[in-house]
């Protein structure tokens, strides 16, 4: 399994079949007035590649959130995975499986870099990151 990408965005879906569609997506910032700071809305999307031998098991695939100073910020997100090989492509090798992550009303505690890993059985598989920063005083 590998990560193939994954994003922030201000809201999001997914249906059965992986295809998915964002709001706001992209999102690299956010800023706040003052800190704390209450996200009203926050997902993170990822989509994983699954060989073929993968397939038809169930995967936990858990991310935890550290502050800009390292301490690990609740909740800790968790979605189970159980990708297939699609039936119109038997001969396929490999799969996707896109999990979305919501974060609506996340605390942001102070300004700085936040880190997302992502884990799959206790094997980290991908990181991203998102800056919180201070709005300028007008």
């Amino acid at each position: 399994m590998k990560l193939k990408y994954g994003m922030f965005a201000e809201a999001g879906t997914v249906d059965s079949s992986g295809v998915f569609s964002l709001l706001r997506g992209g999102l690299t910032w956010i800023a706040a007035d003052n800190f704390p700071a209450k996200c009203q809305h926050l997902t993170l999307l990822v989509c994983i590649e699954f060989g073929k031998h993968e397939c038809d098991q169930t995967y936990d695939a858990v991310v935890k959130v550290e502050s800009p100073t390292g301490d690990h910020l609740s909740p800790d997100q968790m979605v189970t995975m159980r990708p297939t090989i699609d039936p119109r492509f038997p001969g396929s090798e490999v799969t996707q499986f896109v999990g979305l992550y919501w974060y609506d009303g996340f605390m942001f505690q102070q300004p700085g870099r936040h880190k997302f890993t992502l884990s799959i059985q206790d094997s980290q598989i991908g990181e991203f990151t998102i800056q919180a920063c201070q709005e300028p005083q007008k």
